[in-house]
């Protein structure tokens, strides 16, 4: 695991010049570290953004039947849980909570309980060696460089970003 986490680390690095506005988007609750960004789409509807939403959630989400948790169209409100790879073999992710609230010309995005878990199979193999893994919430104290935490871990959910973002603003179809 520390191998997993150190190559991660490495990798963050590699690509921390393109995290812009960090400290506006990374905020921490109790040292936990969380997501969250109202994004301003003037011209756009509620309706059109949670149409739009719910494109992207199909698109970009594994599973999104299962994933969604709550779908309020009038509320203006989605939440979901899912997870993204943490590294190109798959022996780990990052599993998180997504909440988008949608308001006339605006929305929020907020991903909280963001967790570095093993996939089932490393649990099973780490299992067979007499060990027990548990799933790990992203803490600003483990990183001696509060500002380069906060950076990478933009970086984890950077390319979900930008493509909500791009997303969010298209014109629909219909």
């Amino acid at each position: 695991m520390k191998h997993a986490l150190f190559c991660f680390v490495l990798l963050c690095f590699a690509f921390s010049s393109s995290a812009q506005n960090v400290e506006d988007i990374i905020s921490k609750d109790g040292g936990i570290i969380h997501v969250s960004e109202v994004v301003q789409t003037p011209g756009v509807s509620k309706d059109d953004l949670f149409s739009n939403c719910i494109v992207w959630i199909s698109e970009h989400i594994n599973s999104p039947k299962t994933a969604i948790q709550t779908e309020n169209q009038q509320a203006g409100i989605i939440t979901l849980k899912s997870m993204v790879p943490a590294s190109s073999s798959g022996n780990y992710y990052w599993k998180f909570n997504l909440t988008i609230q949608m308001k006339e010309g605006r929305y929020k995005y907020d991903f909280t309980n963001i967790m570095y878990c093993p996939s089932e199979e490393t649990r099973l193999n780490i299992a067979e060696l007499g060990y027990i893994i548990q799933d790990s919430p992203i803490e600003e104290y483990k990183w001696d460089d509060a500002i380069k935490w906060r950076e990478n871990t933009y970086l984890i959910f950077e390319s979900t970003i930008k493509s909500l973002k791009k997303k969010m603003v298209e014109e629909s179809g219909w």
